[in-house]
C-alpha cells in the first residue's frame, strides 16, 4: 500500500518547502520522517559542492582537486570534529542544491559554499553559525582608457596650494633680485611688473638673460634657479601621468542609475531574488557566474551584481572590468545541513571556535586579500601637495634670509669701515648690468 506521506510545495522564485501529511504518524508519533538516528556516528560525510562558487571553491578537473575558502574551512572543521568528507559537484542553482540537502531521502549529510542564510532556505534545512558576511557589490565594464580632456587641465599636476605658493615664489624672487641688484640694475624701474619680467627671463630663458653682478644675488638665483629646475620636472612628469594614465569615472555606481538595462545575477541564488524583489530591478538577467564578464564585455547587461569577494576576484583576473559604487545589503554565509542533523550542534561549536581562535580571519586575509595587478593601467594620479614640495619653498626662505643677512652686514661694514671692500677684480669685459659703454675717447 502507497501512502502518501507528504510532499514537496514552491512558489515562484523560492525554493521547494516540505509539507508533510498530518494525517499520517511516524513510530515516534511525529508527523515529519525519523532522521537516520546512526548519521552523528557517521566517518564519511556526503557533501554537495556548487560549481560556480570562485573564489570560495575552486575546482581543478584535471587533478579532481578542490581548493578555496569554504574548502580550507571545512578541512579544519573535520579536523576538529573528527570526520571524513566525500564532495560531489553540483551543477543545477543554489536553491536546488540546497533543496536537495533538506530532502529526507537525500543521500547527501550537507552543502558547502558561500550559502546565504535566508528564512526561506531555513525551512528546509538547518544552517551552521555564520562563518562569513559581505555584502553585494557593483561590477561594470571599466570604459576604454582615453587622453583626459577640459580646458584648466593643466593645474591638474598641483594642488591649489602648491599653485599659490609658486605666485609667491614668483613674486618674492623678482623683489629679491631688485633688491640685491638695485645698486646696479639702474636702468630698470623697481616696478612691479619690470622686476617679474627680469625673474621670468632668468628662470625661463625667454630673451637674453640680465646680468646679475653682486655676489648674494647669485647665490639667490642659483637656489631659485634649482627650485625652478625641479618644478618643471615634477610638472612634466605629473602632466604626463594625468594625460596616459587619468583614472576613467565608472558608470553606474549605484542600481538606480541602471534603469531599464540589465542587471546580470546568479540564477537560482538569494541575491537574485533580493534584486529582483527588493530592489524590484525590472530586467534581471540570470547567468552562471563563469559567463558575467563577457556579458558584460558584450554589453548584453549593463552591470552585474555578486558578493564582494567574488566581485573583486573577477575584477582582480579581468582588467576589462571594475568594482563600481559601494557596498550594500549585508548578508552572512553558512553551511546547509539536513534538517534536524545531529551534527549541528557540533558544527555550530566547531565554527565558533574557529572565529575566537582567529582562524577564520586569517583565513581571510589569506584567501580573500589580493595585489591588484590592474591598478598600474588605472591608477589614480594625485596632484602634489604643498607637503611633497614644501621644503624646496624652505629653500628658498633659508637662502633668501642668508642674502638678507649678508647684504646688510656688508652695507653695515661699508659704513664703517669706507673703501674696505673698493677693491675689484675685473674678471671679463662686460660691463656691469645697466652700464652704458661709451664709445666716446680721450686723446692724449
Amino acid at each position: 500500500t502507497v501512502v502518501n506521506v507528504g510532499e514537496w510545495r514552491s512558489r515562484p522564485d523560492q525554493i521547494a518547502r516540505w509539507i508533510a501529511n498530518p494525517l499520517v504518524r511516524w513510530n515516534n508519533g511525529s508527523i515529519d520522517p525519523p532522521l537516520d538516528q546512526d548519521q552523528s556516528a557517521k566517518q564519511i560525510l556526503r557533501i554537495l559542492v556548487p560549481t560556480d562558487d570562485e573564489p570560495y571553491i575552486f575546482y581543478d578537473a584535471d587533478k579532481r582537486t578542490y581548493s578555496g575558502f569554504a574548502i580550507d574551512l571545512l578541512k579544519h572543521l573535520s579536523a576538529e570534529i573528527e570526520f571524513t568528507y566525500e564532495l560531489t559537484l553540483w551543477n543545477e542553482t543554489w536553491d536546488r542544491m540546497v533543496e536537495h540537502v533538506g530532502r529526507p531521502d537525500t543521500i547527501y549529510d550537507m552543502a558547502i559554499g558561500d550559502i546565504t542564510v535566508t528564512s526561506y532556505r531555513e525551512l528546509v534545512c538547518d544552517f551552521t553559525n555564520s562563518f562569513f558576511q559581505s555584502s553585494y557589490r557593483i561590477l561594470v565594464k571599466r570604459p576604454t582608457s582615453s587622453s583626459a580632456s577640459g580646458l584648466w587641465q593643466f593645474f591638474d599636476p598641483f594642488s591649489w596650494d602648491v599653485w599659490i605658493m609658486l605666485l609667491v615664489f614668483l613674486f618674492f624672487s623678482s623683489f629679491m633680485l631688485w633688491f640685491l641688484e638695485h645698486w646696479h640694475l639702474r636702468h630698470v624701474s623697481p616696478g612691479l611688473a619690470e622686476t617679474m619680467w627680469v625673474s621670468f627671463s632668468t628662470f625661463y630663458s625667454t630673451q637674453k638673460a640680465e646680468k646679475i653682478t653682486s655676489n648674494y644675488g647669485r647665490f639667490y638665483l642659483i637656489v631659485a634657479c634649482f627650485i625652478v629646475m625641479v618644478i618643471n620636472a615634477a610638472f612634466t612628469a605629473n602632466m604626463t601621468s594625468f594625460l596616459l594614465d587619468k583614472d576613467v569615472t565608472l558608470p553606474y555606481s549605484t542600481l538606480q542609475e541602471v534603469g531599464q538595462l540589465g542587471v546580470g545575477v546568479q540564477g537560482g541564488t538569494a541575491t537574485y531574488r533580493y534584486i529582483k524583489n527588493v530592489e524590484h530591478v525590472g530586467n534581471v538577467v540570470a547567468m552562471n557566474l563563469n559567463d558575467a564578464v563577457e556579458n558584460l564585455i558584450s554589453e548584453k547587461v549593463a552591470v552585474f551584481i555578486n558578493n564582494e569577494p567574488s566581485q573583486k576576484y573577477l575584477a582582480l583576473n579581468d582588467c576589462r572590468v571594475a568594482l563600481s559604487g559601494n557596498s550594500f545589503h549585508q548578508e552572512k554565509y553558512a553551511f546547509a545541513l539536513k534538517r534536524g542533523s545531529p551534527l549541528l550542534a557540533k558544527f555550530n561549536q566547531a565554527i565558533l571556535n574557529a572565529w575566537d581562535s582567529g582562524y577564520i580571519e586569517d583565513l581571510y586575509y589569506r584567501r580573500f586579500v589580493w595585489n591588484d595587478p590592474c591598478k598600474s593601467s588605472s591608477s589614480e594620479t594625485e596632484a602634489l601637495r604643498l607637503s611633497n614640495v614644501g621644503g624646496l619653498f624652505i629653500m628658498v626662505a633659508v637662502a633668501a634670509v642668508v642674502c638678507l643677512i649678508g647684504h646688510f652686514a656688508m652695507k653695515k661694514i661699508e659704513e664703517t669701515h669706507p673703501g674696505l671692500f673698493s677693491f675689484k677684480i675685473c674678471m671679463d669685459t662686460d660691463p656691469p648690468l645697466g652700464k652704458k659703454v661709451s664709445s666716446t675717447a680721450e686723446d692724449g
